[in-house]
This record gives C-alpha cells, sequence and structure tokens, in this order.
C-alpha cells in the first residue's frame, strides 16, 4: 500500500523544478542506501561467512569468482614478441570479486 501512496504523491506534482529536485533527492537517497550497504557487505565478508540467516533475508557470499583478460594486442605490440610466460603474465589483467545475493526468507 505504501508503493500506491508514493505514486499518487507524485501526480500531486506539477512543477517542473520540484519534479527535478525530487529526483535528485531520490537519486541521493540511493546513494547512502547503496554506501550503507556496500559497508554491511564489507563486514560480513571480513568475517568470511558464506551464509547468513536473518528472520527475514538470507545473504549468501560467493568469494574468488575471478576473470582473467589477456591483452593479446598489446602482446602482439610488444618490440620483440616471443611467446613466453612472462610475456604472457606481463599482459594479463586478472580481476577478483565477491557476490552477494539476498533473498527473502520464505515461512
Amino acid at each position: 500500500m505504501q508503493v500506491q501512496n508514493e505514486t499518487n504523491r507524485f501526480f500531486e506534482i506539477t512543477n517542473d523544478a520540484a519534479v527535478a529536485d525530487e529526483i535528485g533527492r531520490i537519486d541521493a537517497e540511493i546513494k547512502s542506501l547503496r554506501d550503507s550497504r556496500k559497508f554491511l557487505e564489507d563486514l560480513l565478508k571480513s568475517k568470511q561467512l558464506t551464509q547468513v540467516d536473518g528472520s527475514q533475508y538470507r545473504v549468501t557470499i560467493s568469494y574468488d569468482i575471478i576473470r582473467k583478460v589477456v591483452d593479446y594486442r598489446g602482446m602482439m605490440a610488444a618490440k620483440e614478441w616471443v611467446p613466453t610466460r612472462q610475456l604472457l603474465a606481463a599482459h594479463t589483467k586478472i580481476s577478483r570479486s565477491d557476490r552477494v545475493s539476498v533473498k527473502g526468507m520464505t515461512r
């Protein structure tokens, strides 16, 4: 019911400047919520937890999802191109990410 009330409230805004201000307010709120979520995710990650069950939500964390990207153009641009492990390592970018998923608890 709260979503319906929010939607009705937006129809009452007729001034374009007020619409712009409302968009800015919502954007700032979203950024603040993202920062809060990131802080809380990092708190759980620092404890190396993989799953935490709350009374309403379950949070699951998957660690070390690794992606390797090789810059073949950079390797080919090397002055003396000799395929070696050192050349491959110098042109390989490894990115690490942890995935956090949130699901509602079913009753």
